[in-house]
């Protein structure tokens, strides 16, 4: 019995609190039944995690796509150039070289007082001055009594508007009443500019193919200064056995005198 005692009291005294709960919850007197025979446990919940020491940094934005290059605009259609009107020429100035140029009245003669004329629909060339004797000021070398207008430009002496391209495809000339001294006449006054060289003329039609020099062979002879063949001993008989060619005869019909 002493020993017995002594192993009870060495028993761990949780191994008595274990029963003595298993048995207090089987016991009918606290008012529980036995558990089924199919109950567990409810699942116990995990604990949460405690509160970390550093704040966690906000989530990062996705970056958003670049914007697409913009399209430069498309570079803008010139305008076409407006159509020039037809050429013309008013009086007293004359077109000529078939619409190649223009002259002063009276052209290669003097060109008269108080005159005016206009060429319009003159193509974007260069200008060639083929002639220009027009009377500049006497005082200082300026072109106030008579001058040819081309852009704006008045034009008077001897120098003319070489190599001017007409930009609005137009030409003025103007002469005043004055003359160079009292009784007197305008020294070679005239004018010619052209835009375009002149029109070559019709090449001549060609040669006519070259033929051999008329020339007779054998008895037969020419006459009628070579215009004319006859046979041998003509107006008598030919003979027997005989031959002959004429060579380089024109191309014309043949007349026959005698055959």
């Amino acid at each position: 019995p002493a020993s017995a005692a002594a192993a009870t009291a060495a028993a761990p005294p949780m191994r008595t609190y274990m029963l003595v709960a298993l048995s207090l919850l089987a016991s009918p007197v606290l008012g529980f039944s036995k558990l089924p025979d199919d109950w567990s446990p409810p699942p116990s919940a995990s604990p949460a995690p405690p509160p970390s020491a550093f704040p966690s940094p906000p989530p990062s934005a996705s970056p958003s796509p670049p914007p697409p290059p913009s399209t430069p605009p498309s570079p803008s259609t010139p305008p076409p150039p407006s159509p020039r009107m037809p050429l013309s020429i008013t009086e007293p100035c004359s077109l000529t070289d078939g619409g190649s140029c223009a002259t002063s009245s009276n052209y290669p003669g003097d060109y008269g007082s108080d005159e005016e004329c206009t060429i319009k629909g003159v193509p974007p060339a260069g200008l060639e001055v083929v002639a220009f004797d027009v009377e500049p000021d006497d005082t200082d070398g300026g072109c106030s009594h008579d001058y040819l207008t081309v852009n704006g430009v008045k034009y008077c002496g001897t120098s003319g508007p070489q190599g001017v391209v007409p930009e609005d495809g137009v030409i003025e000339w103007k002469s005043d009443g004055t003359f160079p001294g009292v009784g007197s006449e305008r020294p070679g006054s005239v004018w010619k500019v052209c835009w375009a060289a002149p029109s070559p003329s019709a090449p001549p039609p060609p040669a006519p193919p070259a033929f051999p020099p008329l020339s007779g062979t054998g008895p037969c002879p020419l006459t009628d200064g070579g215009a004319c063949a006859t046979s041998p001993n003509y107006p008598g008989d030919y003979g027997l056995g005989q031959d002959c060619t004429i060579n380089g005869v024109p191309m014309v019909g043949l007349e026959v005198v005698a055959f």
